[in-house]
């Protein structure tokens, strides 16, 4: 059980006026660059559109200080310009405009977007009815995954508030989270925390180490422990999905996604449509014999790590498998290889010993590329009512 207190009774002041000098405080600049850094991280900068358009609106993708200070959680830190370009001086991510007044990303972002498989959504927390009630702080939730491994973000889930709700008071947002929108927008409704949050740790194994475990957190010393819920990503999507009321068409669309080895990548709840794909969760079997079924492949190799789907035709020699996770293809094919090698005997599938090998390449991204259409066209059927609709 890993449990972690804080006394809420304790405040700290910052004087977001001091001058950027060698006074200023280290670990204010500290985490300054840390806020800045994350605003521009492969986590947040794929998911945050406002920041996409201003780094779009520069030829050379700079976005002045002054934008970045629209962010709340940046403004509480500091508002002291000066500051915040020397908090980035040491930045790996990030490099300063000659003029000192903005700032750009300098390595390019991924081509792959991997957070669906490193997150977990945590459920438990108390709901805020109130303005005034506590929400867990970023840095709170950051301790208690800490010993799983380094977290790269945290977004608390908030919902607005309800029109004639008492003792409202106006959530200042974090940047970490679409539903708790950091920017400040006139007329915008209130939010309120809703009790959970997605947690991103730093891989897909650390993400699988947290949901087993049991895991309690408390306001205040004097307070009961409050056991948390943690569900992967995958889990959270589907659990979410059946929670909906259902229709015809919403029980249609279960059977497709079923059919079709969906594993709820698409949803509501998600923050945004995936533009990339997992590299390295293709593994193509070659050489099958006769006889055999879709399922004696998924069962061979379901030692290896959870199988999400395989296309195989009945009678065919080949089949492609694809994982849960990434590199478990080329953990697959690797030690068939090693195997091949020292003479040992290999995986045989009717009679007949199989050749594997990591899809890569065209070949992998064209098999990406077909998987979304056939989800696309899949779905767009079952909301028109089957095969055929309008």
């Amino acid at each position: 059980v890993v449990s972690v207190f804080f006394q809420l009774n304790q405040s700290v002041c910052i004087d977001c006026t001091m001058s950027a000098t060698n006074s200023a405080d280290p670990a204010l600049l500290a985490k300054v660059q840390k806020q800045i850094e994350y605003y521009f991280s492969d986590s947040n900068l794929p998911r945050d559109p406002f920041l996409k358009a201003e780094i779009n609106k520069d030829p050379n993708g700079f976005v002045s200080i002054q934008t970045l200070l629209k962010f709340n959680r940046l403004a509480s830190l500091t508002t002291d310009t000066s500051l915040i370009a020397d908090s980035i001086k040491n930045s790996s991510l990030l490099a300063l405009s000659d003029d000192g007044s903005s700032m750009k990303r300098v390595t390019p972002l991924p081509a792959v977007s991997l957070w669906k498989s490193r997150t977990v959504c945590v459920s438990g927390f108390p709901k805020c009815v109130k303005g005034d009630d506590h929400e867990p702080d970023i840095e709170e939730i950051e301790a208690l995954f800490a010993p799983y491994g380094k977290v790269l973000s945290v977004k608390r889930r908030r919902a607005p508030v309800q029109e004639g709700a008492d003792d409202e008071k106006d959530k200042e947002g974090d940047g970490e989270n679409v539903e708790e929108k950091e920017k400040v927008v006139e007329g915008e409704k209130k939010v309120l925390f809703t009790g959970s949050v997605f947690v991103e740790m730093e891989s897909a194994e650390a993400a699988s180490r947290v949901v087993v475990e049991r895991l309690e957190w408390k306001k205040s010393d004097e307070d009961a422990a409050i056991e948390l819920k943690v569900m992967s990503f995958k889990d959270h999507v589907l659990h979410e999905r059946a929670a909906r009321p259902t229709s015809g068409n919403n029980k249609k669309e279960k059977e497709v996604a079923e059919k079709d080895g969906d594993d709820g990548e698409k949803s509501a709840e998600e923050e945004e449509e995936e533009d990339g794909y997992e590299v390295g969760m293709l593994l193509c079997v070659e050489n099958i014999g006769e006889g055999v079924r879709r399922e004696d492949i998924k069962e061979k190799l379901e030692e290896y790590g959870a199988v999400a789907y395989v296309e195989f035709e009945q009678g065919g020699k080949s089949a492609t498998v694809r994982f849960g996770e990434a590199d478990v293809a080329e953990k697959v094919a690797g030690e068939m290889e090693k195997k091949k090698k020292e003479g040992e005997n290999l995986m045989q599938l009717g009679g007949s010993e199989v050749e594997m090998r990591v899809l890569g390449g065209d070949e992998e991204k064209m098999y990406w590329m077909k998987l979304r259409e056939m989800r696309k066209k899949r779905k767009m059927e079952a909301k028109n009512g089957g095969r055929g609709g309008r």
